[in-house]
């Protein structure tokens, strides 16, 4: 077991607004521990052989990246995908996230993030948490003070629902976030390198030691202790991984698409060697170091997507003098664009912050 922070900000249309934070304010912590039924996984694939009235599991396919199909992260056919993205999502299997969305009765745009383990905080909190405290307010670490917390409670903007799990929701006005974004700009830039830093040696450590325990004597010369594939595996998952070490500057700055894709091929390869030492070549202790591998590649990557926009958008404020034209509904893939979307129609956007036990 560990304890974890995972954050999901989510556009919400301005007309549902009341009506989602009465939900959130009404709901207790009792019922977080009624998980809604996971996806069927064959209804996903339109194969069931029983109908949505008659089948042990769920098939409003529309929820699949709330819940997950049955087979959960073992899912061979790809939904377990979303479930990475941030395994802690099994927090977020509970009644009231599926209520937001059928109050708004359509697919949601919204971003998440999960931070390492035994960390209250992730790089989507650390963003909201910087964006909304003020100096004075400000205790010099990356969670929200109690300060900021009380204010925005007193404006009805911020609920707790359980301490203990730091089940806390915030809404506010996507105008109002995106002021405070734009007006930090300098600050989030600054502490966006030292966060990608930070989980790349994180990634790094984890892989050397995963690496040197499946690799006796540390040569890929030997006899393999293993069968081919996995053995095959490991070695593109080393080649992968290395070319994307290699590829960040050390100072955190950037180079474009390309670095993102050296990211997300050494994701993938970090999944395809999980996947073939799922038969038990792979102990436990070195599945769940690929897991967090993979997660703090997860984080690399959302935190190199919000600095290239930051980049484009510097870029086209120069050239044009304005900001460029918000992105088509549901593409958003960083916070700053997800409140730029939603403040051209004057939405709002709802935080959800949780720290469980996994």
């Amino acid at each position: 077991m560990t304890w974890q922070s995972t954050s999901r900000a989510t556009r919400l249309p301005h007309a549902a607004r009341d009506a989602v934070w009465k939900q959130v304010c009404d709901f207790t912590p009792e019922s977080s521990e009624r998980p809604a039924k996971p996806v069927c996984c064959f209804a996903l694939q339109g194969v069931c052989r029983f109908s949505a009235s008659t089948c042990e599991f769920s098939h409003r396919t529309e929820q699949v990246r709330l819940t997950g199909c049955q087979f959960g992260l073992k899912c061979r056919v790809g939904h377990a995908a979303g479930l990475l993205q941030a395994s802690s999502k099994l927090v977020f299997r509970n009644g009231l996230n599926v209520a937001v969305q059928d109050t708004v009765q359509g697919d949601l745009s919204c971003i998440e993030c999960t931070g390492p383990n035994f960390d209250d905080s992730d790089p989507l909190w650390n963003e909201v948490a910087f964006a909304l405290r003020t100096d004075d307010e400000d205790l010099g670490d990356c969670d929200l003070p109690t300060a900021t917390r009380q204010r925005l409670q007193a404006a009805g903007q911020y609920h707790l629902i359980d301490e203990d799990t730091a089940d806390e929701w915030i809404c506010v006005p996507a105008r109002f976030l995106l002021d405070r974004l734009e007006s930090l700009h300098e600050g989030l830039a600054k502490s966006r390198r030292f966060w990608l830093l930070d989980d790349l040696g994180e990634a790094k450590d984890l892989w050397d030691r995963v690496s040197a325990a499946l690799r006796p004597g540390n040569s890929w010369s030997d006899d393999p202790p293993m069968d081919g594939a996995l053995h095959n595996a490991l070695g593109l998952a080393d080649a992968s991984l290395q070319n994307a070490f290699a590829a960040l500057p050390g100072d955190g700055s950037i180079c474009g698409h390309k670095l993102i894709d050296a990211f997300a091929a050494a994701q993938g390869a970090v999944r395809s060697l999980q996947k073939t030492g799922l038969d038990g070549q792979l102990d436990s202790d070195a599945d769940e170091a690929l897991t967090n591998i993979w997660r703090c590649l997860e984080r690399c990557m959302y935190l190199l997507r919000a600095m290239l926009s930051d980049i484009k958008q510097d870029f086209e404020v120069e050239k044009t003098g304005r900001s460029r034209s918000p992105r088509r509904l549901n593409e958003a893939t960083t916070l700053l664009e997800l409140v730029r979307e939603a403040s051209v129609h004057g939405d709002d956007i709802l935080i959800h912050h949780v720290v469980a036990y996994l």
